[in-house]
């Protein structure tokens, strides 16, 4: 049963101690008895615990032991399974010697474990891309216990994918090709996320992948190093953008850039978008499946409702928003958008940008993190620094205002 938590999403535990171990009561008047195994015989248990959320869903639990203030996590994101973790943690806090001496685990082993964990919180496409990273760290290191991998052996792991070449079939001819930085270092962030699920498990105590950085970029054939920064399209992008769509042969592109820019959906929730999520009625448009297996419903501004409404004409029939002319799922854009991006001379152009670009203007307009967070649907405030960046004119505007101070 779902119970109705505070809006900081902390809970605060009442701790009481007994002669087989101590009672937890939460503000809900749930009370559970977990009998207590502390090798220990002087162990001070605090009567105040407090379980909180964090902004990246897990709970956390803080408690004092033996006069010491202590924090760790659940490692989960629903309550009542964190608040049966207690036991375990205090177990483990208690017994520092004993939590070390957890029993080996292969790096086959974390691999299917982790597999399992973001198949229930990701998204298909993402834990595809995720497993197919770990194959190749399979193969390597897969007989390995966990907590006999070091950084330097993840280290030259990476340093000899960046010296792979791989076979390239294009027009029937084969060629070999050498992996792209970025494939990398996709990789390495795909390590990094492994070992820190190892280290919140409990299997190792410190993630040996966390100070590792990312390889830099190669310079391209005319000596320019890409910096590979996704950020916002400037007005006059924009416009060269929307000019060279309308000459497209895929005649949904214009209205896909548009839709894009005025939501900021990903490209893979705009392909799953039907009409059943737009309500033009109350003005909402119901963003479902997404990157965080969430539902988000986003108010229409103006100018994204009359682009659905001409969408809407333009196929009175279909049920997918971006359909083909016959009512099937539109396929990807991904061709008629780089050919755009060619006419319009932008040659560092991908579409993630117009995501950028949404949630940018929003900044631009005066509109502060938390905001622009309950439009986005973003998790952390974090990932909003992360896409939302201020124009330099808008920058010029607020130095500007510092003039009036001597008016």
């Amino acid at each position: 049963m779902r119970r109705r938590r505070s809006s900081r999403n902390s809970v605060k535990l009442k701790v009481e101690s007994l002669a087989e171990g101590i009672r937890v009561t939460d503000e809900f008047r749930q009370s559970i008895i977990f009998p207590l195994d502390i090798k220990n015989t002087v162990t001070t248990l605090g009567n105040r615990m407090t379980l909180f959320q964090r902004s990246n869903g897990r709970w956390y639990v803080r408690f004092w032991l033996n006069g010491q203030r202590r924090m760790l996590s659940t490692g989960e994101t629903d309550y009542d399974k964190a608040l049966m973790t207690v036991k375990e943690i205090i177990e483990g806090a208690a017994n520092p010697t004993r939590s070390m001496q957890s029993p080996p685990i292969t790096f086959f082993q974390l691999a299917d474990e982790f597999e399992r964990y973001i198949e229930k919180r990701w998204m298909p496409k993402t834990v595809e891309n995720d497993k197919s990273r770990l194959r190749g760290l399979r193969a390597v290191f897969g007989k390995k216990n966990v907590s006999d991998i070091s950084r330097q052996q993840l280290m030259d792991y990476l340093e000899q994918r960046t010296e792979k070449t791989v076979v390239r079939v294009k027009a029937g001819k084969r060629y070999e090709q050498k992996i792209n930085i970025d494939t990398v270092n996709r990789e390495l962030t795909s390590i990094k996320l492994l070992f820190k699920f190892a280290v919140e498990k409990g299997y190792i105590t410190e993630n040996p992948a966390e100070k590792i950085k990312p390889f830099p970029r190669l310079p391209d054939k005319d000596g320019n190093i890409p910096t590979g920064e996704r950020r916002p399209l400037t007005k006059d992008e924009w416009n060269r953008l929307l000019e060279a769509s309308e000459k497209s042969k895929n005649e949904l592109l214009t209205f896909i850039l548009k839709i894009d820019k005025y939501s900021g959906l990903r490209k893979g929730e705009l392909r799953r978008l039907t009409w059943d999520d737009v309500d033009f009625d109350k003005n909402v448009l119901s963003v479902r499946q997404t990157k965080n297996k969430s539902t988000i419903d986003k108010p229409m501004p103006r100018k994204l409702r009359q682009v659905l409404l001409a969408l809407r004409d333009k196929y009175p029939f279909a049920q997918y928003v971006l359909c083909k002319p016959d009512g099937s799922p539109c396929g990807d854009w991904r061709t008629s958008f780089n050919n755009a991006c060619k006419r319009a001379g932008l040659d560092d152009v991908c579409f993630h940008m117009l995501r950028h670009t949404c949630f940018s203007n929003l900044g631009n307009h005066g509109y502060g993190p938390f905001q622009i967070k309950a439009y986005s649907g973003h998790k952390s405030l974090k990932m909003v620094q992360r896409y939302t960046k201020i124009s330099p004119e808008y920058v010029q505007k607020m130095a500007n205002a510092l003039d009036l101070d001597d008016d």
